[in-house]
């Protein structure tokens, strides 16, 4: 996954391409019609008796082919009671053509990203990390992922854990997490060192983001979040305390 993370084909071109579709100006152009009603009407050639008869034929014609129709499709001769009955109808069909668009789209869209709209995510770091802390009974493991997500949703709320990659907050999720349940033992050792690839050294600035979090000294004013993890079914995770400080031993690398 950090294969996946790290690569830059994983991220969406800057440049897509637009496919089929054409930009406004590579649209057809108007055939010359003067559509506008207020301006002054054009000034007509005078009409040739060649035209009054071309004129006469046309309208001639018109009329046969509507009786013409009639005669195939009664139904035509009764044009409101049509109207009436397959009025229901109409916005089906229109909602139906508009979600063939929309589906239209989304597969262009798709092909421009070629088919890349997403990779690993905070979340789905914590998952692989969470599995590797051995021990402890279903009790405590339960904890722990909620005390994980709640700081995993948290730091979607700050622009700085933009700039570390996922799996990073993640790991500096499970250092907090594991520092506020047993906040005496050293949060980080050997073996999440190599589970998650990271040293603790590596994630010391991610972990101060995501502490300042949990003490709200960051974002105190987004609530949502921390009112949601009040809740009893996901432990009452929210209203944990945890010391302000981080001791210093628990930042500084692992030894065997």
């Amino acid at each position: 996954m950090k294969r996946k993370e790290n690569s830059a084909h994983s991220a969406p071109p800057l440049n897509r391409p637009r496919g089929k579709r054409k930009a406004l100006a590579e649209l057809p152009k108007s055939n010359g019609l003067n559509m506008n009603h207020d301006s002054a009407p054009r000034p007509s050639k005078p009409r040739t008796r060649s035209a009054a008869r071309a004129e006469a034929e046309a309208e001639a014609a018109m009329k046969r082919r509507k009786a013409g129709d009639a005669a195939r499709w009664p139904m035509d001769t009764r044009q409101p009671d049509a109207e009436a009955a397959v009025a229901p109808y109409v916005g089906d069909i229109d909602r139906y053509l508009r979600s063939l668009e929309v589906v239209k789209m989304e597969t262009d869209l798709l092909k421009s990203l070629s088919f890349q709209i997403g990779g690993p995510t905070v979340t789905t770091f914590l998952r692989q990390f969470i599995a590797s802390c051995r021990g402890g009974n279903s009790a405590s493991r339960g904890k722990l992922e909620f005390v994980c997500s709640y700081l995993a949703e948290l730091s979607l709320l700050d622009y700085d854990c933009i700039s570390y990659l996922p799996s990073v907050v993640a790991a500096a999720c499970l250092f907090v997490a594991r520092f506020i349940i047993h906040p005496k033992t050293r949060p980080w050792n050997l073996s999440l060192e190599q589970s998650t690839g990271y040293r603790v050294f590596d994630l010391q600035k991610s972990i101060y983001v995501i502490h300042e979090l949990q003490l709200t000294i960051r974002c105190p004013n987004q609530v949502a979040i921390r009112e949601k993890y009040k809740d009893p079914k996901f432990g009452c995770v929210s209203t944990m305390v945890s010391p302000r400080e981080i001791p210093t031993s628990f930042l500084e690398g692992c030894h065997k």
